[in-house]
């Protein structure tokens, strides 16, 4: 677990932190937000890329059991439109979700589509065993010939992440895709579908996370530890 204590108050958006991890703290005094950001991502890509294949392959079967939890609730009781990722960079692997979904329900499986302009939000594409995939301009692997809906028509959505807080807040990559695709969550009321969950190991966990005014809260993280549902934001039975 990577644990986060911030050790001054935030003054014009520029925090002092102190990441602490495996007993060793490391202090981070950025000049600005978008410093503290990149040390962040750096620090925490490198400590998730440095799980071994045992210790990855432990925390994918931990997690599916407990998004096994949430596919048993009520709400998963009709067919469902289910937004995953292809796993890299030390990601928490999706595959065996992915598997788990094909196998043994009725929902649909969708993967993540950029389109040729960055601005432009994602879209989604089915994703069956057979489809065909070929890789994005981040080698990121996505389907093609196949059908693709809207962000809006997703009713959940499983997302990557480099790190999250405590109440919710997700870092991202840094190039906003997420943000910008479900930015019309902003004007919703926070249970209303698309649910987004994030799926990621819990060293990715700290305490406070700097935040922008577009950024689109979870409701949700699943992990190798458990299923957390951030407070006011648990998805109703619908």
């Amino acid at each position: 677990m990577l644990y986060a204590l911030f050790l001054t108050h935030v003054l014009a958006n520029i925090a002092t932190l102190v990441i602490k991890i495996n007993n060793v703290s490391l202090l981070f005094m950025p000049s600005t937000p978008t410093t503290f950001s990149k040390d962040l991502r750096q620090q925490l890509r490198h400590q998730r890329r440095q799980l071994t294949s045992a210790t990855q392959q432990q925390h994918a079967q931990q997690a599916l059991k407990n998004a096994q939890q949430l596919l048993a609730s009520n709400a998963f009781n009709h067919p469902q439109n289910i937004a995953l990722f292809i796993s890299q960079d030390g990601e928490l692997s999706s595959q065996n979700l992915i598997q788990y979904l094909w196998q043994n329900t009725s929902h649909r499986v969708y993967l993540p589509v950029l389109q040729q302009h960055s601005e432009q939000p994602m879209t989604f594409a089915l994703y069956r065993p057979d489809s065909q995939l070929k890789n994005n301009r981040f080698h990121i692997p996505e389907p093609f010939n196949t059908s693709t809906i809207s962000a809006s028509q997703l009713d959940w959505v499983f997302t990557p992440l480099v790190a999250y807080d405590d109440s919710g807040n997700r870092m991202g990559m840094g190039g906003g895709f997420y943000d910008r695709t479900f930015a019309f969550k902003q004007h919703q009321h926070k249970n209303t579908k698309p649910h987004l969950i994030g799926w990621a190991h819990s060293l990715q966990k700290i305490t406070t996370l700097p935040t922008q005014p577009w950024d689109i809260p979870l409701c949700g993280v699943i992990n190798e530890i458990q299923l957390e549902w951030f407070y006011g934001r648990e998805p109703l039975n619908d």
